[in-house]
């Protein structure tokens, strides 16, 4: 009995051990998807309407600038547009969460709401969708779906928008479009989301 204690102590121990090393290793600059339960993605999709919905959150240290957010919008893999769409004021260290509201009509509505210990901002834009010169026949989007460490990358992509005048649209992670901005001229028409570390 007393050898069983000794083993699950020895193993609770090395499991602390190594948790503390990786977690002495993640950087404190980084933007993630937020992680909720299942009755708050049950209360997300009731209220999301014909609305994209995605929820992050985000931590930085004093080494890291300001963030900002902008769309950069793309015909097969040529940026022909960039627009600013929020600034994300913090203080020298901050802690907070944004939501990311985007709806498809005549153009791409975005609303975007930062929330930390300040208090809350919304802000609401459109990106034109007037650069797609053919009909829109199809669409898709996608969010950031891993932890990004933002000392490392000080521009990671966050969320896209896909706009098909073939009806031919090739998914892919959000990753896939910082691993291979080939992908980028298979898209056709993208807007792609980027935080941006000043």
């Amino acid at each position: 009995m007393k050898n069983a204690a000794r083993m699950i102590l020895i193993v609770v121990v090395g499991i602390l051990s190594l948790t503390g090393c990786t977690q002495s290793t993640i950087s404190k600059n980084y933007i993630k998807p937020l992680k909720l339960s299942s009755s708050e993605h049950e209360l997300i999709d009731l209220v999301k309407m014909n609305n994209q919905i995605a929820l992050f959150e985000f931590d930085k240290s004093p080494e890291v600038g300001n963030l900002s957010i902008i769309a950069e919008s793309y015909i097969d893999g040529e940026l022909v547009n960039t627009q600013p769409i929020m600034g994300i004021g913090l203080e020298a260290s901050e802690k907070g969460k944004v939501v990311l509201v985007l709806n498809k009509s005549e153009n791409l509505s975005v609303q975007i709401k930062q929330s930390d210990n300040q208090g809350t901002v919304t802000v609401d834009s459109e990106v034109p969708l007037d650069f797609i010169e053919g009909e829109i026949v199809g669409w898709s989007y996608g969010f950031l779906e891993e932890t990004i460490d933002l000392s490392k990358n000080g521009s990671p992509i966050i969320g896209y928008y896909v706009f098909s005048e073939s009806g031919m649209i090739r998914a892919s992670a959000v990753s896939g479009f910082e691993a291979d901005p080939e992908l980028l001229k298979d898209a056709e028409n993208i807007v792609l989301f980027r935080v941006i570390v000043e």
